[in-house]
């Protein structure tokens, strides 16, 4: 009973071409994942490299999840997270801005970007980050770190008055 089932069945060229082709077919659809998912599985790694206190990993990882899914701007937010680990402050604005152009309504980011602008000397950023903190308290007026910012900025614009406002106002907020 050698041989078997191969005395009685040959297959064709055709049909193990066929075969082939079926295979190959369902290992290639077998490693498409769709880019939402890809973005999220390099999000994940990112934050763990964050949490590691390993930006530059973590920067790779979110340049992958925004590539996977470009106008995501929480990828944006937390590669901007990253390069400023990695005090690499010019690229984590410019991600930053980017994050906020895709959400504007990410306070978060909003804060972030005001608070790096309110480390500046020049009246004009200073000024932006006021109008930006501004807005950030119109829809949450008790916001402690975002007063708390605003006071800072408001001193080193020499309006005393509402710096002094503002910090009370924080405190107030977070006792």
């Amino acid at each position: 009973m050698t041989g078997g089932i191969a005395k009685f069945y040959r297959p064709t060229r055709i049909q193990i071409a066929l075969a082939g082709l079926l295979c190959a077919a369902t290992g290639i659809t077998g490693c498409i994942t769709p880019p939402e998912i890809k973005s999220a599985r390099h999000m994940e790694a990112g934050k763990k490299f964050l949490d590691n206190h390993d930006p530059n990993r973590a920067i790779l990882e979110f340049k992958n999840a925004i590539q996977a899914t470009p106008k995501n701007a929480k990828a944006y937010h937390q590669l901007a997270i990253a390069y400023l680990g990695a005090r690499d402050v010019a690229r984590g604005v410019a991600s930053l801005k980017r994050a906020i152009e895709l959400d504007p309504n990410n306070q978060a980011a909003q804060l972030q970007l005001a608070q790096l602008m309110s480390g500046a000397e020049d009246a004009g950023v200073l000024k932006e980050a006021q109008q930006r903190l501004q807005a950030l308290l119109q829809g949450n007026p008790n916001n402690a770190e975002a007063l708390n910012t605003l006071g800072l900025t408001e001193l080193k614009l020499g309006r005393l008055d509402g710096a002094v406002g503002h910090l009370e106002q924080a405190l107030a907020a977070a006792p």
